[in-house]
């Protein structure tokens, strides 16, 4: 019994200290694995490779990269390429400016702005963060002024129809000439004044790019009202579109212009059958009054009475 009793303190110790070196490695095993997962991940930059920009004297113009970091936003630098290979941190100044938006909590995308650019802002520009570096981003500035002018394609004439509530989409197609400018929605009131088209509770606008330089503008009605009824266009870069007529109906003209529809078919239909059965009757008629003058074919006799005055006058020839 007292060997018993002695052996516990005796062990103990050593399970303490079983358990604290247990504790230890994986503290280190962890520790590790963390620090692996930290080395492999790395700030990623996407821009496109062969990427040109082409801009005139006194334009404006934005580059842009976009940034997905590993666990913090860091600072993302511009710079440019002389000489082919040295690079020359890009310094903010009167008319260049850099922006950042971020699109996620570790995503977001930098912008290069230039407001009227100079010539000798050509050249080959990167951006940078983390350790990682962009693929290059060629500037084309030209000393003429542009002769090149914004695009939009609409229809001459084109006519929306729609009813109260309903939700109605109209668009124009824009091309620009070397960077993408706003596209504004207006209405004209009175036939010539034109009044913006503000966004509220149910107008909105969408632009969907289909090129780099080319897109469509939505204009959105949701649950569209009487009072939208009338003439809009877009503008985008000093051009604008033709004009887009949108007409809105109530739900009792629907129901009158269906009545209208069936009340001119039936009359229609009417007037082609009066103009099919009239002529008919008149050629009937004809057929029974020439019918005493004219004999008829011999297989069918159609007047009886002749034929027996010719009897009766054999008859006579005979005597």
């Amino acid at each position: 019994m007292t060997g018993a009793f002695h052996s516990v303190p005796i062990m103990r110790p050593y399970y303490c200290w079983t358990v604290l070196y247990v504790s230890i490695l994986a503290a280190l095993v962890l520790t590790l694995n963390a620090d692996s997962k930290t080395s492999e991940c790395e700030t990623s930059i996407k821009v496109r490779r062969n990427t040109v920009y082409q801009a005139f004297v006194g334009q404006d113009l934005r580059i842009n990269c976009t940034v997905s970091f590993c666990n913090n936003t860091q600072p993302v630098s511009w710079f440019k390429l002389e000489n082919g290979t040295d690079s020359v941190s890009v310094n903010k100044n009167s008319h260049i400016k850099t922006e950042w938006k971020p699109s996620d909590h570790l995503e977001g995308t930098s912008y290069l702005i230039f407001q009227k650019i100079l010539s000798n802002d050509s050249g080959v520009y990167r951006c940078r963060s983390g350790g990682s570096v962009s693929h290059n981003i060629n500037i084309l500035v030209s000393g003429k002024t542009s002769e090149c002018e914004t695009s939009i394609k609409v229809r001459r004439n084109t006519v929306y129809k729609t009813f109260v509530g309903q939700d109605l989409r109209i668009n124009c197609t824009v091309s620009f000439c070397n960077n993408i400018q706003p596209v504004s929605w207006f209405k004209l009131e009175n036939g010539t004044d034109s009044v913006s088209v503000n966004k509220n509770s149910h107008i909105k606008t969408e632009w969907k790019p289909s090129d780099h330089l080319e897109g469509t503008s939505y204009l959105i009605f949701q649950k569209i009202l009487s009072n939208d009824s009338g003439v809009y266009r877009c503008r985008s870069g000093g051009s604008e579109s033709h004009s887009i007529k949108v007409l809105v109906y109530a739900a009792q003209d629907t129901f009158w212009s269906f009545v209208y529809r069936v009340v001119g078919i039936m009359v229609f239909v009417i007037i082609v059958i009066a103009i099919y059965v009239t002529p008919k009757r008149g050629s009937k008629g004809v057929c029974c009054v020439g019918g005493s003058k004219t004999p008829p074919d011999p297989p069918e006799p159609s007047c009886p009475a002749s034929s027996n005055s010719h009897i009766y006058e054999n008859n006579e020839s005979i005597l």
